[in-house]
């Protein structure tokens, strides 16, 4: 169950944060379904989340081609 705080903020268990891959930031909707409420996740926003900032400092696969072709030093 879901449980809502004092400004109406939801929370849930870990349990449920892992099995709906639900990160800091995540975007979550209520969605009507039937007769009953259920909970979307946008996993593309989370997967870009974890993905940002992961070649920092390093080169990346479009920089490592044009050093490969000489066009970047």
């Amino acid at each position: 169950m879901l449980k809502t705080t004092d400004k109406f903020q939801i929370t849930n268990s870990a349990f449920a944060r892992k099995m709906l891959g639900i990160i800091p930031g995540s975007e979550v909707g209520i969605v009507p379904k039937g007769g009953d409420f259920v909970l979307k996740v946008v996993l593309i926003e989370n997967l870009k989340r974890i993905l940002r900032g992961i070649h920092k400092d390093k080169n990346t696969s479009a920089d490592d081609l044009l050093m490969r072709r000489g066009l970047m030093c």
